[in-house]
């Protein structure tokens, strides 16, 4: 969790950096509009480049609630597994306590 954290810093410390603004180094001067902003614009690049911003977001709240519960997202054994037959889901496995998923049934578009 630690390198993360690290990782999250460096990329708002950069973020600061390209938008010309005073770097934060301690946790007082730190606001959620700052995290907030980065992840809009960050948004705003996803969609430029042609991909949906919904599914990047539920990626990555999937990923977070994963790591804060201890779990490997990219872990073989993590994998949802959801079962349709028929156009009917009939089973959905390696769900972790609290997560949701979500069925498009590209079929019916």
């Amino acid at each position: 969790m630690e390198e993360r954290l690290a990782h999250a810093k460096a990329a708002l410390k950069a973020y600061f950096d390209a938008k010309d603004e005073p770097r934060w180094d301690r946790a007082e001067i730190y606001h959620d509009t700052d995290a907030s902003d980065l992840i809009a614009d960050l948004l705003h690049l996803q969609k430029h480049l042609g991909h949906n911003v919904d599914n990047t977001l539920m990626r990555a709240e999937m990923h977070f609630e994963a790591e804060q519960a201890g779990i490997d997202p990219d872990a073989t054994d993590s994998v949802i597994t959801i079962e349709v037959k028929g156009g009917m889901v009939t089973d959905v496995s390696n769900l972790p306590d609290g997560w949701r998923y979500q069925v498009n049934d590209l079929d019916e578009r």
